[in-house]
């Protein structure tokens, strides 16, 4: 009896030909190379994701410096006009 073993199940051939036999371990062959590809992309889509969060929190933190500035800037400027005035 032939006998073939894969990852979570086991085909024995006795009852198939030899050319279906061989489609079979093809067929789970290539959908083990599919679900690997499949999880390298979830990867790397999960870390280009990640990365554009840390992008968007930095730029977010630069956009809050950057009004905190202003409004130091502005009350400058309305303390420096009102002394103007005087």
């Amino acid at each position: 009896m032939r006998h073939f073993a894969t990852d979570g199940f086991e085909l024995h051939g006795d009852f198939l030909p030899d050319g279906i036999n061989l489609s079979i371990n093809r067929v789970y062959s290539t959908v083990k190379h599919v679900e690997a590809f499949i999880s390298f992309l979830i990867n790397h889509v999960d870390s280009s994701i990640k990365r554009i969060e840390a992008l968007i929190k930095f730029v977010q933190s630069l956009q809050d410096e950057i009004q905190a500035k202003g409004r130091f800037f502005l009350a400058i400027g309305l303390f420096a006009g009102c002394a103007l005035r005087a």
